[in-house]
């Protein structure tokens, strides 16, 4: 999970320069590495945190680490 959380909180700001720049984004953008990593990351670790809620409810509404890194990997996907 951690993994995810990082290369998610790394690539973050690449991926919103290659959304917002002044060129379209395509595949072969300068940044379509960041991009790609910033949605697989998010995806996966939405689908880590789903599991993690599911089979520990109470642990999951105590810490906060889990409630930011979800935040951000909804933000990003």
């Amino acid at each position: 999970m951690f993994l995810y959380a990082v290369l998610l909180q790394l690539h973050r700001n690449y991926f919103t320069q290659a959304l917002n720049g002044p060129e379209p984004f395509t595949p072969k953008h300068r940044y379509a590495p960041s991009v790609m990593a910033t949605y697989y990351s998010a995806s996966r670790l939405i689908t880590i945190l789903e599991i993690v809620m599911k089979q520990e409810p109470l642990l999951f509404k105590r810490v906060f680490g889990f409630w930011f890194n979800m935040f951000s990997a909804v933000v990003s996907s």
